[in-house]
Formats: structure tokens, sequence, C-alpha cells
């Protein structure tokens, strides 16, 4: 029986990477006043999506919005023209400048281009 029990422990578990998509995007407020244009890394989740904005041509305006305004909720609009409420959820410097971490609710992933 120990031998089975170690065969079985043994296994390694394969977690699938998330999915994640990469596109242009823009970021408004929701009384739909301009912020920043850049890219959005899309990621779906179990309790929605994460994207993280990158490459923003205002990186400032977001700072400004988070620390000075106390802002998190915004509008995520693609390239193609479709919009997507959201929440700046964090803040960080990665490769190339700053990023922003934004969240949206569920219905929005499959719409966006994310399949479960």
């Amino acid at each position: 029986m120990q031998i089975a029990a170690a065969a079985v422990a043994a296994t390694p578990t394969i977690i699938p990477e998330p999915e994640r998509v990469m596109q242009p995007a823009t970021l408004y407020t929701t009384e739909g006043l301009y912020v920043t244009h850049g890219h959005v890394e899309l990621t779906l989740r179990s309790d929605g999506w994460r994207g993280a904005l990158r490459g923003l041509d205002a990186p400032g305006a977001v700072a400004s919005l988070y620390f000075g305004g106390a802002v998190r909720d915004v509008v995520l609009r693609l390239a193609d023209g479709r919009r997507f409420p959201a929440r700046l959820t964090d803040t960080r410097f990665g490769e190339g400048g700053r990023v922003y971490t934004i969240a949206g609710p569920g219905p929005a992933p499959a719409a966006i281009g994310l399949t479960a």
C-alpha cells in the first residue's frame, strides 16, 4: 500500500496557464473623460478578469487619479470600440515603466475574447 500511495503523491499536478490577450486600449473616467491610451494584457480569472495596463501615453494621469483623486472606478475601451467598467486595483513599476492593474466583473471576459 505504501508504494501505491507514494506513486500517487509523486504525480505532478499540472495547473494550466491563464489565457491572456494583449490589445490596444484607452482608459476613461466613468464620466467619459479621456485618461490615457496604451495596451492592456487581459487575463481571465474565476471572479471576472484582470488587466495590466502598460505602455501608456500618459501614465502620470492615471497616477494622479489613483493617488491624488482616490479614483478607482474607470472605463476600459478596446480598439474595436467596446467599453467595459473596470476598477483600478494596483500600481507598480515594471519593465518599461509604470503598470496599473485593473479588474472587471464576471460577464466581460467572453465579450473581450477570453474563454473559460
